[in-house]
């Protein structure tokens, strides 16, 4: 994928392989029909910050996390930032932390509002061309006020923290997946299929992990046995869950880290629906590698598992590099399907 950022520059940038170019017209701006016209394809985002005082804009391409941009920034000029990304599929991006999703030919205009002590306040979408793709967006900024108001949070450290308890975080969890999956049934008419489909494996990718990885966060933080930290409903919390294989929820890189948790939440149920707390053994780099193999027999599935589980052991620096090497050469010999996969795990591993 290209990505193409035009912002109020007057000069070219180049960062991470990617096509940057700044370019400023007459008024100092790019318009949105001017540069889809020039391009052939793809979307636009114009995105005005208010309040923001720091001296760049980031983004971040989920699908390509090797990916970023970051571009200076004149806060003084008050000028939109614009962005061109040359895609053929809904693709979500993080601008300055904040996710935004973007299907093909969107021209989406965007405002971050931020306080007066620089923080983040909130995100509006303040036009589009694409109703759906408006919808898909306001419904995403409604379901994270939604869990601000719930108290949901999004990472099982900052629950422990705040001294939730497991059968508090448990409630928590079966109580926000309903909630926003009848805000998106609610809403599944004013959305494309591919929107919706991202956003509901969104929602039970960050709500499900933190319900299965919650009791071992527990004990592991406060330092007591792990036992005490599953709840009865830990083992109904995903009961009969069927693994999504559609190529909107496939792109989603959060529900794709999310299957790798799935395959060793589904091994140890036996051990916690017995009481064999003890017995549970975490698996090693390789072994966990060769049950997801096992464990996903459709290949599409596996495919985006196994690379989603190898970029994350590189990216995040697992030392153990001749194992790494040894199952990404095995992965690109009998599992690779995407060529894609291909690409972004040979540009980290250089």
């Amino acid at each position: 994928m290209k990505l193409l950022v035009r912002a109020t520059l007057g000069f070219l940038l180049l960062c991470i392989s990617i096509q940057l170019w700044g370019h400023e017209g007459h008024d100092g701006n790019v318009t949105s029909e001017s540069r889809l016209s020039q391009e052939g394809k793809g979307a636009s985002l114009t995105v005005t910050l208010n309040g923001f005082t720091k001296e760049s804009v980031s983004m971040d391409i989920m699908q390509y996390p090797t990916q970023s941009v970051m571009i200076p920034y004149n806060a003084a000029s008050g000028r939109p930032v614009e962005f061109y990304l040359d895609m053929d599929d809904i693709t979500a991006v993080y601008i300055n932390g904040q996710l935004v999703c973007v299907e093909p030919d969107d021209e989406l205009e965007l405002t971050l509002n931020y306080g007066e002590n620089g923080r983040f306040s909130n995100l509006e979408v303040t036009g589009g061309n694409n109703e759906k793709s408006v919808a898909l967006n306001e419904l995403l900024q409604a379901i994270n006020a939604l869990r601000r108001e719930n108290r949901f949070k999004k990472q099982g450290l900052a629950a422990v923290v705040t001294q939730v308890s497991a059968e508090e975080q448990q409630q928590l969890c079966v109580s926000q997946i309903a909630a926003e999956k009848e805000r998106l049934e609610a809403a599944k008419g004013s959305l494309s299929e591919a929107g919706y489909n991202y956003l509901l494996a969104e929602s039970e990718a960050t709500i499900y992990a933190v319900g299965i990885e919650y009791p071992y966060v527990l004990s592991g933080t406060r330092n007591v046995p792990l036992d005490s930290c599953f709840t009865e409903g830990y083992t109904s919390l995903l009961e009969g869950y069927e693994v999504k294989s559609d190529d909107a929820s496939l792109r989603n890189r959060n529900y794709t880290s999310f299957l790798v948790l799935y395959c060793q939440y589904v091994d140890n149920l036996p051990l916690v629906k017995s009481g064999k707390i003890s017995e549970i053994k975490p698996f090693n780099l390789e072994s966990l590698f060769y049950r997801l193999v096992n464990f996903y027999e459709n290949e599409k599935v596996r495919d985006v598992v196994l690379f989603s589980y190898l970029f994350q052991n590189v990216v995040s620096g697992n030392p153990d590099f001749e194992t790494i090497d040894k199952l990404v050469n095995e992965y690109f010999t009998s599992y690779n399907l995407n060529e894609e996969y291909k690409q972004e795990l040979n540009r980290v591993m250089q």
